[in-house]
């Protein structure tokens, strides 16, 4: 009886150790890795970040559901399976661009510019002339 007490409990012991087991991985962008990757769990609600070599360790059970986030990527949602929970993964996130409205640039007019003391004196008076004071 005690044998089968003790079988039993190593049963659950292992149970409890596979339910609960380590994700990990690599984020890269390209080929280059990435640091400080926001890798989230929403299922069990716990964070991880991935270091300077864009690796990461996060505990995951199956069908949790990871998000990776990085400010200027897209970010990518992973739902884990028996395939990726015990294998190495590499996670590949792109650029966040943004798409700009067309613009159309046109020539304008030369400006005149005064640039001696004469026209400029000028263009004072003809201003002067324009906007006449009201005396008396």
């Amino acid at each position: 009886m005690s044998k089968l007490y003790f079988i039993y409990l190593i049963g659950c012991f292992f149970n409890l150790v596979n339910a609960q087991s380590k994700f990990t991985g690599k984020v890269i962008s390209g080929s280059m890795p990435l640091p400080n990757v926001e890798i989230i769990n929403s299922t069990e609600r716990s964070i991880a970040k991935s270091d300077d070599k864009g690796e990461f360790q996060i505990q995951a059970k199956l069908d949790d559901e990871l998000v990776f986030f990085l400010n200027g990527y897209l970010k990518v949602s992973l739902k884990v399976t028996n395939e990726n929970r015990n294998t190495f993964n590499k996670i590949i996130l792109e650029r966040n661009t943004i798409e700009l409205d067309e613009i159309e640039i046109n020539k304008t007019k030369n400006l005149k510019i005064f640039n001696d003391y004469k026209s400029l004196k000028m263009a004072k008076i003809s201003k002067q002339q324009s906007q006449p004071k009201v005396t008396g």
